[in-house]
């Protein structure tokens, strides 16, 4: 199979700045949200029930982009099919049935559904096709010992962090005749729903009425003996019925139930009647079917190489499992049934298609002025006109950009100064949404393949007269073949994780007793204590200068660190977040009296520069830091830190 296809010809050098395009300048693909960069198949390459990987190499533009943690890049293989569920054109497609076999004795055959939806760690979820059981169990049946085996495929070849498992009995049907969209009626004649049953809707072989979907809880309203209405919300107006829908047979399914999560790896379970929360409304989610689509973890991108700065860009593969029933037959692109790999940004915080962008270094002037500095050099003409969010210890406020005077100057609108007391010459940051260049992401060395570990090579249209050799990306791959970034995130002391020398870490003695200690008196042997009641042993502890930064939570933690310093968002996080790229209201783990917490940011903020330390974990990298706010150290507290290293390192994906 061709694995080197190229986009970078000469007529995809003049894109609007908002699209995804290819730098001919640096010869690297620069991703922006909202818009895909596609890359065409020579031939439909992607068959059923095999698994591609994609590796490329990847970067932020400079170190003032700000990517949040659930900034993701995704890749997959699209197409135009027929009969899909959302239109022509998506990610390959196979039906995702639940098999349902039933066992034992069953004596009044009753209709259920079944739907299995699926949680990734990958920033969307799956639903399955809704199964009927025809001939299932009723509820007398199953206390005489009938079950129902339930199974399904996995979606993902690495990702799946669970499934919950959902049942609905069918309560009545209709058809186009049953409904009146002069009234907004159904009729059910007969019908036992009351006002605010929750049903979901399921389609016969046609058109629900408009706009009625399935996948939807819908509240019945204005029940009268042989008629309902739907609403959108409890107790909420009428849905306005524009059509009666196809003419056949539709089902109103309901007493939905959840019967199991399953967090185990396993992809089948026993219905017995057993559940475990009941009257639930329909899941959310982001695809119906089986797809040929992938993502980074959460906090891959966050962490990201800086370009130019960091000595290698990271390494980003994907496992692409192609759905076993996905048929090759229903692709009709007239260009030879093309299949195309896609790449996209999603996932980020702003409201624009550009990630944020975060100044560290600012300098106000004294007296409440509007003027803003930055000794760096960080400021850029496109901020002006964005909303910016001002930080320092002294609070928050937001304000919009009006002027723009040189890379070490800005002018904000009025009510953007410190007001009396507040006048402060240093240690702001300033954060704008939307506010990083077009095209932050940059990606290069994209190579698709059956095999988890091919390199990439030229194709022969990169070496052709009209496009010419691709230029080298600066600091970071090579054109030629494997790979600059080495290194395997092993958390050794050389990536500037650093804590406070006056900070508080929680250590054990080894013999059960568990306290805090100053962070510059932490030596080597001693044990680190984290936040799942683990320890790891500190092999050695380095010493540096760094600006120090405050992060305070909600529950009343604080720790101050270097901006590099990384805290754990979820009890899952094997990666940690940069201080850098976490803002007020962001998800952070503490452990309280040894007990894992989830809470928010409350403020972070600059302190001042400050001796900084860094342990070398060569186990478990996790470990607690900080102190109460009212000063007293508790001896099982802290907020839930990793040490593994930035830069350089390969973040493994898939």
């Amino acid at each position: 199979m061709p694995i080197y296809t190229t986009l970078k010809s000469t007529a995809h050098s003049d894109y609007d700045a908002d699209y995804s395009w290819w730098d001919r300048t640096t010869g690297v693909l620069r991703l922006n949200q909202a818009f895909t960069a596609d890359a065409p198949l020579s031939h439909p390459t992607a068959d059923p029930g095999y698994t591609l990987y994609a590796v490329f190499n990847a970067a932020v533009d400079n170190t003032y982009v700000r990517a949040s943690a659930d900034t993701r890049i995704g890749v997959g293989i699209y197409a135009k099919q027929s009969g899909l569920p959302s239109g022509d054109w998506d990610w390959l497609y196979g039906v995702h049935t639940v098999s349902a076999d039933v066992s034992g004795t069953v004596g009044t055959p009753t209709v259920r559904y079944y739907l299995v939806h699926t949680q990734t760690s990958r920033g969307f979820s799956i639903i399955s096709d809704m199964t009927t059981e025809s001939a299932a169990p009723s509820d007398t049946d199953f206390t005489g010992g009938a079950s129902v085996f339930l199974s399904w495929a996995r979606p993902l070849q690495f990702g799946v962090t669970g499934y919950d498992v959902y049942r609905w009995d069918q309560l009545d049907t209709f058809t186009d005749t049953d409904v009146n969209t002069g009234t907004d009626k159904i009729t059910l004649t007969g019908h036992t729903l009351a006002n605010d049953d929750k049903i979901t809707l399921i389609a016969g072989a046609g058109a629900l009425p408009s706009p009625l979907v399935e996948n939807l809880t819908y509240y019945v309203v204005n029940a009268g003996v042989n008629d309902i209405q739907l609403s959108l919300t409890e107790g909420g107006a009428a849905i306005d019925l524009t059509t009666t829908g196809a003419a056949v047979t539709h089902s109103v399914a309901g007493n939905g139930v959840k019967l199991r999560t399953i967090e185990t790896g396993l992809s089948s379970m026993r219905d017995n009647n057993s559940t475990i929360a009941t009257d639930i409304v329909f899941p959310s989610f982001d695809y119906v079917g089986l797809r040929a689509f992938t993502a980074t973890a959460r906090n891959v991108i966050s962490a990201l190489a800086v370009n130019g700065v960091s000595s290698g860009w990271d390494t980003l593969p994907f496992a692409i499992k192609i759905p076993a029933n996905f048929n090759k037959g229903s692709m009709n692109d007239t260009q030879i049934n093309q299949q195309w790999m896609r790449i996209k940004l999603f996932g980020a915080d702003a409201t624009t298609n550009r990630l944020d962008y975060r100044v560290t270094d600012v300098v106000s002037g004294v007296g409440g002025s509007l003027y803003y500095t930055s000794p760096g050099g960080g400021f850029t003409a496109d901020l002006v006109g964005l909303t910016c969010t001002v930080s320092s210890k002294f609070g928050t406020f937001d304000a919009l950009v009006s002027g723009y005077t040189d890379p070490t100057e800005i002018l904000l609108g009025i009510g953007g100064e410190w007001n009396g007391s507040d006048n402060y010459t240093g240690g702001i940051t300033m954060t704008f949404t939307g506010g990083a260049p077009s095209g932050a992401i940059h990606i290069d060395l994209a190579h698709l393949s059956y095999g988890p570990n091919a390199v990439f090579a030229f194709h022969p249209d990169d070496l052709s007269q009209d496009r010419g050799t691709p230029p080298v990306a600066p600091n970071g791959s090579t054109q030629g073949g494997t790979t600059v970034v080495t290194g395997n995130g092993d958390g050794t002391i050389f990536g500037n994780q650093c804590v406070d020398v006056h900070e508080m870490v929680t250590v054990t003695d080894g013999a059960g007793a568990i306290f805090q200690i100053e962070a510059g008196e932490v030596e080597a042997e001693h044990y680190l204590f984290n936040h799942d009641k683990r320890i790891t042993q500190t092999a050695a502890i380095a010493y540096s200068s760094a600006m120090i930064y405050r992060m305070e939570t909600e529950n009343g933690f604080y720790a101050d660190t270097s901006d590099t310093h990384k805290y754990l968002t979820a009890p899952d996080d094997m990666h940690g977040t940069p201080l850098r790229a976490m803002s007020e209201g962001d998800a952070v783990l503490t452990s309280v009296d040894g007990e894992s917490v989830m809470t928010t940011v409350s403020r972070i903020y600059p302190i001042g520069q400050g001796v900084v330390a860094q342990f070398e974990l060569p186990q478990d990298r996790r470990f607690l830091c900080g102190r109460w706010n009212d000063g007293v150290c508790r001896k099982w507290g802290g907020i839930a830190s990793h040490n593994k290293r930035e830069d350089p390192d390969i973040i493994i994906v898939s």
